[in-house]
């Protein structure tokens, strides 16, 4: 009678694996990335070289598609700056050592004299043309 049990008992074990020692469960999904970098905080250049701000927020679509760059600009040392939202088509992003070069088709005293960007609670001014 007492092997009928344990016969029993390891059927039920058998089909039940969760009542069984449960095994490390599978690893997350990952994925290995090579050449990424991060770019917000990077600086923002324009296409001469001049610095215009720190690239600080990208804005998307309903889909995820980035539609603009948030760049904080004017200002220094952080005082005094205003954000504006710059078209992501005219955002240029080039690897570097350091991570990423971000360049723009606006001059850094264009993007400093654009409406200011107030976030989704007001209203939303993106610049989208190109400098001369």
């Amino acid at each position: 009678m007492r092997l009928g049990l344990k016969i029993v008992a390891l059927l039920i074990l058998g089909a039940f694996p969760a009542w069984a020692e449960d095994p490390d469960p599978p690893p997350p999904h990952t994925e290995q990335v090579i050449g990424a970098a991060t770019i917000l905080g990077r600086p923002v250049a324009d296409a001469e070289g001049q610095s215009a701000g720190l690239l600080v927020d990208v804005i998307a679509d309903a889909t995820g598609t980035p539609v603009a760059g948030v760049i904080d600009v004017g200002g220094f040392l952080g005082v005094g700056t205003r954000r504006v939202a710059v078209a992501w088509r005219l955002l240029h992003f080039a690897p570097t050592v350091e991570g990423s070069h971000i360049t723009m088709d606006l001059t850094a005293t264009a993007a400093a004299a654009a409406p200011a960007y107030l976030g989704p609670d007001g209203s939303l001014v993106i610049i989208d043309h190109a400098a001369p």
